[in-house]
């Protein structure tokens, strides 16, 4: 503390009084990732191939990270390799740079209904009653 008894070996006295209110500085935002929008965010415990990408919320940001090669990738979703905030971020993780956005998704694919899966209709039949829409085989 500043005023334990060993305080003068660990603190200055500065003579002047403190005024106003310190700002923090503004983040500085990483360079842009060369992806298109934010990737999905980071998920402990999950498993991440090679090359996966993911996003990290930061102070004033967000970050893109990618899983380093095989073998390492195995470490991606372990705890102690969480990407950015870990001891061990380095050795699983590499930063990218930052995203605004998101990946827009693709879109589903169309079936078109059939409408009839029952096989050939029924052959013609001479004199038969038939009416408009009606479907027969030779």
């Amino acid at each position: 503390a500043p005023n334990g008894i060993y305080s003068g070996q660990a603190w200055i006295m500065e003579s002047a009084e403190c005024t106003g209110t310190a700002v923090p500085p503004a983040a500085t935002i990483p360079a842009a990732w060369s992806g298109v929008g934010c990737p999905a965010a980071f998920s402990a415990g999950a498993t991440y191939d090679a090359a996966d990408v993911v996003s990290v919320a930061e102070t004033g940001f967000i970050m893109v990270y990618q899983c380093a090669d095989e073998p390492t990738n195995e470490f991606c979703g372990q705890n102690g390799y969480e990407p950015g905030t870990s001891q061990f971020s380095e050795q699983a993780w590499t930063a990218l740079g930052s995203c605004m956005g998101t990946i827009a998704p693709t879109s589903s694919p169309s079936f078109d209904t059939i409408m009839d899966a029952g096989g050939c209709p029924a052959e013609y039949a001479a004199g038969a009653g038939y009416g408009a829409g009606d479907q027969v085989s030779k």
